[in-house]
């Protein structure tokens, strides 16, 4: 059973039209939604509905499971049933294989080169010289799938969380990457002939801020978090891996962000400081509303970079009365790192 929500708003009539006229589709109204069920795919052509786009929301699973959602393309929006209605949330977590026989398994905590405590699981099967270090910057990845499979072909697993698991409100990537230190620091320190990083989406982008550092010595690292306190970086002993894998790495969060940022804001400390010619909503800009496509032109994506683009020791650029100004982290920041969110045990 596939079960629809979509807002009651003029703008979703023509969604709503096409839906009543569809035998195998009963509507009706729910609160402040119009409610869609079906217990076969459903497709709405767009161009009879008469709009351009339509604001509808997620679906809401029905009896025997959820739905899958495809948002309107060129021609309609269409809506198919999970292929595996077993249990709500089918696919969040895949079927993995059991390890190899004779896999041993440990738990460690260690304790990072600021004393912060980070805790990781190690698999080894009989021979392995390989070790493939896992670890993401927000998730727990002790039970990611491809942990079975690389056991299976002869090399150890480790796989680590960072000091702020499954809690990005506390997550510095600075800090993170001491977490990674440790962890790095821990493999050689066990005798593996070679180490091999596996960085999957966000654990991607953060291995590559790894490595990056740990190429480098002393000054030459990031000395500063984005919020001006000391990185820990520049002294610390951050271990060279032999290898690295970057599964549909993330982009990082600088690039992402920048992506982000309003290029219409003059002076970030005024709100309503807009800039009308930078306004990314704006059809006389290139704005288009889904399904098309928006076209801006490349001194939007400039400006687009501006706001917030790092400067070195932790300075920030921002734009303000017309003019890029840089401005430095507050001096009186002298807290250590962490702040407290890292507390003895």
């Amino acid at each position: 059973m596939i079960r629809l929500y979509v807002l009651d708003v003029p703008e979703n009539e023509g969604l709503v039209r096409q839906a009543e006229a569809m035998a195998a589709v009963d509507v009706r109204s729910v609160g402040p939604y119009f409610e869609l069920s079906t217990d076969t795919e459903l497709t709405i052509d767009r161009r009879a509905t008469g709009m351009r786009h339509a604001v509808w929301y997620s679906c809401v699973a029905g009896t025997g499971g959820g739905a899958i959602i495809t948002q309107w393309d060129k021609d309609a929006l269409r809506v198919k049933p999970q292929v595996s209605p077993e249990r709500l949330g089918t696919g969040r977590h895949l079927p993995v294989a059991e390890p190899p026989s004779g896999t041993v398994i440990s738990l460690h905590r260690l304790t990072t080169a600021d004393g912060a405590s980070v805790d990781g699981v190690l698999r080894t099967v009989p021979g392995a010289e390989t070790v493939v270090s896992l670890a993401h910057p927000r998730q727990d990845v002790t039970h990611h799938p491809l942990v079975s499979e690389l056991l299976a072909r002869g090399a150890a697993v480790w796989t680590q969380g960072t000091r702020s698991v499954n809690n990005d409100v506390a997550l510095v990537h600075e800090q993170a990457l001491l977490d990674l230190a440790a962890g790095l620091s821990f493999l050689r320190d066990r005798g593996f002939a070679h180490i091999v990083t596996l960085g999957h989406s966000g654990g991607g982008a953060l291995y590559a801020y790894y490595h990056e550092q740990a190429g480098l010595v002393g000054d030459r690292r990031v000395a500063m978090t984005p919020a001006g306190r000391p990185s820990g970086l520049v002294d610390a002993t951050l271990p060279s891996a032999d290898g690295a894998v970057f599964m549909a790495p993330h982009p990082g969060q600088g690039m992402l962000l920048s992506r982000l940022i309003d290029p219409s804001i003059n002076d970030e400390q005024d709100p309503l400081s807009v800039d009308p010619e930078l306004n990314p909503f704006a059809s006389a800009n290139g704005f288009a509303p889904p399904p098309e496509s928006s076209h801006y032109p490349p001194s939007s994506s400039t400006a687009t970079a501006l706001p917030n683009w790092p400067g070195s020791s932790g300075s920030t650029w921002w734009r303000g009365s017309g003019s890029l100004r840089l401005r430095r982290p507050a001096e009186a920041i002298r807290l250590p790192i962490g702040g407290g969110r890292s507390l003895p045990a």
